[in-house]
């Protein structure tokens, strides 16, 4: 579980094409532990989160497809190593 306030940082960014560098800083949780019903493996793994800290930082690109609508991509540390999808804009 996290809660993380993030911002983006703009590069030069035009009506249809956006850079942007994002960080975030909040609270996340980690919980993980291993189990095996298997009588021979005795691995027991078990990790918990010391600090209850969250950090992301990300480099995207949005591309605007309409004056609304548009796509974007990112990478780096966080929710995931890459990530895609719709960008929607409201408003001017």
């Amino acid at each position: 579980m996290s809660a993380l306030a993030r911002m983006n940082i703009h590069f030069g960014s035009s009506d249809k094409l956006d850079v942007y560098w994002g960080f975030g800083i909040g609270y996340r949780t980690n919980n993980f532990k291993y189990y095996t019903t298997d009588p021979d493996d005795e691995t027991v793994l078990a990790w918990k989160a010391l600090l209850p800290i969250g950090f992301e930082t990300t480099m995207g690109v949005r591309y605007y497809l309409t004056d609304n609508i548009g796509i974007y991509a990112e990478a780096g540390l966080g929710k995931s190593v890459a990530q895609a999808g719709l960008a929607i804009k409201f408003g001017n």
